[in-house]
């Protein structure tokens, strides 16, 4: 293909692309204009339904302590915590000596998983409703009451939050980055819980199995799509945030985003969850398309730099809109620091596919967490 005619797709593909991002953030900083301010946490309610938190915790050594001291800081009355923890890390003995008479501590096993740990906290709470958190998250009083308001007024079966760095991480920029991605996305439903902040009813959590179903790894989004096909939409409430840790360090992101597109991949079909689905397969053909074609350089040419090369100029514009909408939302200061690593962690995001994929092809990549 002629030099020219190969410079003028490029530049058509990078035109269209900053169009598009113009427009999406024009139409996303607007959604944040309008959004109504929520209910405050205790408006609407005519009583305080008994609330039951569970917990797994395995190596959560660090951490636990923390947690299980923010939860001691709630005032809402009728609380129970039920803590599975485990480990070689002394985490259960940790926990089973702070432990109070609001908080029953199991014992986790070894290869017991997340998913069986949580059935059985499950089997031993007694709440109405049923929130969910982990051992390295810091339970707040705002967060907690409006993420369970919807469901104790009478308004949802489930709601989802989400999350924000621990305090002491938010000066790093490698958090800040996910941070504000994240911050990014606000939609009035979504189609997977948050392990870390979510909740529902005791009763739609027995029907729809959420906890009982098997989850070797995915344990979040298998509850999420249990309660979706059992006919309980979540409802995302984005005001209601938890401090919790974030990764670092590049092998944490990876590992963390190789496990979310993992689950996607394995559970999407046995759900029915096909725009999942769709998603995973248009982004391993993005991350192929980006990664792969450099390895034949010496064959194809010049299209094989300019191919990965446009696409990571384009989604690298996709990122950094996000992080111009999300630090908006997240009340913070844009610095120019984080879009000039926009495309690091477009790449990162690309060899995160491609991993997903290996694990897929053998089943302890298919079960490892």
């Amino acid at each position: 293909m002629p030099t020219r005619h190969l410079a003028a797709i490029v530049m058509g593909a990078l035109g269209i692309a900053a169009w598009h991002n113009l427009r999406a953030w024009r139409r996303q900083t607007t959604a944040q204009q309008r959004r109504v301010t929520p209910l405050s946490p205790n408006d609407g309610w005519t009583r305080t339904p008994t609330v039951s938190i569970l917990v797994p915790a395995w190596n959560e050594a660090p951490l636990i302590e923390r947690h299980m001291e923010s939860f001691k800081q709630l005032s809402y009355p009728s609380l129970q915590m039920v803590l599975c923890a485990g480990g070689d890390d002394g985490t259960y003995e940790i926990a089973r000596d702070l432990a109070d008479d609001r908080i029953i501590v199991l014992e986790q096993l070894p290869g017991e998983g997340k998913q069986r740990a949580l059935g059985r906290c499950l089997s031993a709470s007694e709440g109405e409703i049923i929130m969910l958190s982990d051992a390295d998250c810091l339970l707040a009083d705002e967060p907690f009451r409006i993420l369970i308001g919807p469901i104790a007024r009478g308004e949802a079966d489930v709601t989802t939050g989400f999350r924000l760095p621990l305090r002491e991480l938010r000066d790093l920029d490698f958090v800040r980055f996910q941070w504000f991605s994240e911050q990014a996305s606000i939609a009035p439903q979504v189609n997977a819980l948050w392990g870390g902040n979510c909740a529902f009813r005791r009763a739609t959590a027995e029907h729809s199995r959420a906890l009982s179903l098997p989850a070797p790894t995915g344990t979040d989004y298998v509850q999420g799509r249990a309660l979706i096909n059992a006919g309980f939409p979540i409802r995302w409430i984005p005001e209601s945030q938890v401090e919790t840790r974030y990764p670092t360090n590049v092998g944490g992101y990876i590992r963390i985003s190789r496990r979310w597109i993992k689950n996607a991949m394995i559970y999407g079909p046995q759900f029915g969850d096909w725009h999942s689905v769709l998603q995973m397969l248009i982004a391993l053909g993005l991350a192929s398309a980006t990664l792969l074609p450099p390895l034949i350089f010496p064959l194809a040419g010049r299209i094989a730099l300019a191919l990965p090369l446009t696409l990571t100029a384009v989604a690298t514009m996709n990122r950094m809109r996000r992080i111009a909408v999300g630090t908006r939302a997240a009340g913070e200061r844009p610095s120019l620091r984080l879009f000039a690593v926009a495309p690091i962690f477009t790449l990162l995001d690309q060899v995160a596919v491609l991993a997903a994929v290996v694990d897929l092809l053998s089943r302890q990549g298919r079960s490892r967490w």
